[in-house]
């Protein structure tokens, strides 16, 4: 119901239209419209960022306004304001934080030579898979009883022979030999979106590319954990922040702490 009550040059009438919202990310939004003279809307309309004047709603500031022609030479002004949610600065090990989640899974192709599988093949024999790869060697013909050997031609030095005596990197040479020489690696990425009333903590900066809990991922058995990849960060208005923050999962042996390793926060 729009009511034009008491309007006068210099002064706006607040309108009993009021609505709020609350997202799934944490988001507040809101809208109030106000009427007044014509020669009056830029004049009197609040700066970006004022405070809501809906009782109980002042934490959410002036996002945008859009302005519409009445009869009478009048003007209806529509402030909309935005506010993030309270727990925007959350803990990445805190069990209550809430948002929006989603999470995606891929694959992608890989070196064989890089599973787990073969974690434990010697540096040697990964220098000799690398030249099994880049066809220098050539298998020869098997020998019942014998491991299976290969062969180079050095110019001037006649042929020279490799084999494998370690049953995972024998295996892993034979693997290439027939033409398999990568595997599909499962990749999962967990992207949390908040809506805050503040910017990304510098803390949460300095724990990029480190290993973190990821609030509300799914849970992981096992040694993999989660690699906290980055955030995306929007300014929706001067108190509306929304941060989408992206984990990566790690395969079955965790990722190793020596490289990403990153203290929890309390």
């Amino acid at each position: 119901m729009t009511t034009i009550r008491g309007i006068q040059r210099g002064r706006l009438v607040w309108q009993p239209d009021f609505q709020a919202e609350l997202s799934s990310e944490g988001k507040w939004s809101g809208s109030l419209s106000f009427i007044c003279h014509g020669e009056d809307a830029v004049t009197l309309m609040p700066a970006k960022g004022a405070s809501c004047p809906e009782v109980g709603f002042s934490f959410m500031g002036l996002d945008s306004v859009s302005v519409a022609t009445l009869e009478g030479g009048l003007k209806q002004v529509t402030c909309k304001y935005a506010a993030g949610g309270e727990s925007g600065d959350f803990g990445f090990d805190d069990p209550t934080t809430t948002g929006r989640s989603e999470l995606a899974i891929s694959v992608s192709e890989e070196p064989l030579e890089t599973n787990s599988r073969y974690k434990e093949v010697s540096e040697e024999d990964l220098y000799k898979i690398q030249d099994l790869k880049s066809g220098r060697y050539k298998v020869l013909p098997p020998v019942e009883g014998e491991p299976t050997k290969y062969v180079q031609r050095v110019d001037g030095e006649g042929v020279k022979e490799i084999s494998f005596s370690e049953e995972l990197a024998a295996e892993l040479a034979s693997k290439i030999t027939r033409g398999f020489t990568t595997y599909l690696q499962a990749n999962q990425i967990y992207r949390l979106t908040v809506v805050s009333n503040s910017e990304v903590s510098a803390a949460k900066l300095n724990k990029v590319g480190k290993i973190t809990s990821a609030p509300g991922a799914p849970e992981v058995g096992g040694s993999r954990n989660w690699l906290f990849m980055g955030v995306t960060s929007t300014n929706e208005g001067n108190r509306a922040f929304t941060h989408t923050f992206e984990w990566r999962l790690s395969d079955v042996s965790g990722w190793d702490e020596d490289i990403y390793s990153g203290e929890e926060e309390e």
